[in-house]
């Protein structure tokens, strides 16, 4: 199981390179070209998840030193934005209730060098529910006279 499951294509906002990068974790990751970097990730449209940690997944690669996370919520409950302490590219905090169904991670980034985030790979690690499906019954009795 080496790829990502119950996300859809992260849709890579900003100028950057290669053009569809790799930002899972062991990718290339995304190099920014522009101060407006962000990602965002869309979740599957029957998946309700319950995050434990975004981060960055390879420190070693990339300028990130900081994260924040905004949970856009697809039934207007509310947004959620979580930042990672300066230093830190780990993002924790989040509700231990399941977020609502097809909800959007926005990710933006803070850089060492006040430079365009390059080498930016991302890792969610997170419980996927599928949303239960209801199923009406109807019945009927027949009595004979």
């Amino acid at each position: 199981m080496n790829q990502p499951q119950y996300l859809s294509t992260p849709v890579i906002n900003g100028e950057h390179t290669p053009t569809t990068p790799n930002i899972n974790p062991g990718g290339e990751g995304v190099t920014f070209t522009s101060d407006n970097a962000s990602i965002a990730i869309d979740f599957a449209p029957s998946i309700t998840p319950i995050i434990e940690y975004v981060s960055i997944a390879d420190q070693a690669i990339t300028n990130v030193n900081q994260i924040t996370v905004t949970v856009i919520a697809s039934d207007n409950s509310g947004d959620i934005t979580l930042s990672s302490n300066f230093g830190n590219t780990v993002v924790t905090g989040f509700p231990t209730k399941p977020l609502p169904v097809s909800s959007t991670l926005f990710i933006t980034f803070g850089t060492s060098n006040k430079k365009p985030p390059y080498g930016v790979t991302i890792s969610i690690i997170a419980c996927f529910y599928p949303v239960l499906a209801s199923t009406s019954v109807y019945s009927t009795t027949q009595s004979k006279l």
